[in-house]
């Protein structure tokens, strides 16, 4: 099943709008305070956002447009990308270095900050959309597309080896705990493992956790064992179908779902093995119990949808939508 980028998110945006369920409404269970701080505007739409530390980010959508922080959010400025492909993935491996994928095969990398850019097309399909990068360095960075295949460089985006052969199924997103282990997942409820920086991954379908109603997996986190993944039921035809949380407390030996009010949880952070944060379509969802439970702690303005969620810490996180508004936590 391939996916592309941004045409599926549109259609879903399309879809969603003006029939969306917020389930039980809002909770008061977080310590901290979401707070609104970049209103959207009509430059198009954003599709993620990163940061480094608390005060170094990144937000990134259509046209190749970029935004910037340096105050943890206060203000954004524009960076010049001289792109014009749709920048549809982030990820800082320090706040000198970013790596920014994007439609028409389009890979960034920044080693200042963003001041200046090197835009890269790897070798290979030239329709390919990243839909997700894991760097660890400014050398070192996988990348994952809607054609299947993970692809790996060690010199800075210089050369680039396929880790894989096309599957036939799009790999939605990627993240490595440091340079051997690894994880992967995909439409069609594939997950895949590396423990050798990806010279070899073993993939699993995990058909068997009775779900029934998600098909696509759309963000990963993991911290040493414990692995959580984001789905979306936003082309389930099951009546009041949610999204949820795939999720292993043991390195992927055994899998549970966890449904969330929520019909697409789009991304995820936690920040320790039990508190969890997850962007979903329609608000901000928030566990304390490891994933096994989830209630909105936040709604977006003017029917907006989330996409993207990024802590650096326990009281520093930031989230944006899809139509560019940046909402900031503070914990206490």
């Amino acid at each position: 099943m391939r996916l592309f980028v941004p045409s599926l998110i549109a259609l879903a945006v399309s879809l969603t709008m003006g029939c969306r369920d917020i389930g039980t409404g809002v909770s008061a269970d977080a310590a901290g305070a979401w707070r609104r701080v970049r209103v959207s505007n009509a430059e198009g739409y954003y599709h993620a956002l990163s940061f480094a530390d608390a005060n170094n980010g990144w937000a990134v959508g259509d046209t190749g447009r970029i935004l910037h922080t340096t105050n943890g959010g206060d203000t954004w400025a524009v960076q010049v990308s001289r792109v014009s492909a749709s920048l549809t993935c982030v990820r800082t491996a320090s706040s000198s270095c970013v790596w920014i994928g994007g439609s028409n095969n389009t890979l960034g990398l920044s080693t200042d900050g963003g001041a200046t850019w090197l835009w890269q097309h790897p070798v290979g399909e030239s329709r390919r959309t990243v839909l997700s990068l894991a760097p660890l360095n400014e050398l070192n960075c996988w990348i994952v597309d809607n054609y299947g295949e993970i692809l790996h460089t060690g010199d800075a985006g210089m050369s680039w080896s396929a880790q894989m052969g096309v599957a036939p199924w799009a790999i939605t997103c990627v993240r490595f705990s440091g340079p051997l282990e690894g994880w992967a997942a995909a439409t069609n409820r594939i997950v895949l493992h590396t423990t050798d920086g990806g010279a070899l991954w073993t993939v699993v379908t995990l058909d068997s956790i009775p779900y029934g109603y998600t098909e696509v997996f759309t963000d990963i986190f993991c911290r040493g064992s414990r692995i959580w993944i984001g789905t979306n039921a936003g082309a389930s035809s099951v009546l009041n179908a949610r999204g949820g949380i795939v999720s292993s407390a043991d390195a992927g030996i055994t899998w549970q779902f966890r449904p969330t009010p929520d019909l697409s949880v789009q991304s995820l952070a936690f920040v320790d093995d039990v508190e969890g944060w997850a962007a979903g379509w329609s608000g901000i969802l928030h566990s304390t119990d490891g994933g096994r439970t989830w209630n909105y702690v936040q709604l977006p303005a003017n029917d907006q949808l989330f996409v993207g969620i990024a802590f650096v810490d326990r009281t520093h996180g930031w989230a944006i939508t899809f139509e560019g508004a940046i909402y900031r936590y503070q914990g206490s």
